[in-house]
């Protein structure tokens, strides 16, 4: 097995299974960390980071419990101050949404739309999102951190659509 100090220096060439196979002698031995109550919030399948954010938290001098809400369940768990969530108490709070399920148009049929429809369709959802994050922030005396929402592909204009202020990638940002 190796040591602390030996995971550390080679943490960034991890594979998937070396955290799990160095998890448990990583938690056992950074059993006197610092408690943090991570939730994850997400629309999509997130299970696979737990083992990853708790190892790297570990060696980070934290003693991590997590809980990870249903699956695109996330504007429900917030509302609802009697949910899971409210109950878990986090102190850091992880909203991983995809663009995909939350305008799933907008990435499979951005060409059924003028740009100025679409601009001012995106612009409301950031504002619903936005309001999610308010809710939050009032709710809970936690650190968020909203997933950054990218494109699933390229975007409708191939390799120029970065490039295109009419573009999906410069609605996005």
């Amino acid at each position: 097995m190796k040591t602390l100090e030996q995971i550390r220096a080679e943490i960034t060439q991890f594979g998937f299974n070396d955290y799990l196979r160095h998890l448990k002698f990583v938690e056992e031995a950074c059993a006197d960390g610092k408690p943090l109550r991570v939730a994850l919030l997400r629309s999509y399948t997130a299970e696979p980071m737990e083992p990853i954010l708790k190892l790297r938290l570990l060696l980070d001098g934290f003693r991590p419990s997590f809980w990870i809400g249903g699956y695109n369940q996330y504007i429900q768990e917030i509302l609802d101050t009697e949910s899971p969530l409210h109950k878990f108490r986090p102190n850091l709070i992880l909203l991983l949404i995809r663009l995909e399920e939350v305008m799933p148009d907008f990435v499979d049929g951005f060409a059924a739309m003028p740009y100025s429809e679409w601009e001012a369709r995106v612009a409301s959802k950031a504002r619903e999102l936005g309001g999610l994050a308010e809710r939050i922030e009032q709710s809970f005396p936690a650190q968020v951190v909203v997933q950054n929402m990218t494109l699933p592909y390229g975007g409708y204009f191939g390799i120029h659509d970065p490039q295109r202020p009419d573009g999906q990638s410069y609605l996005i940002q």
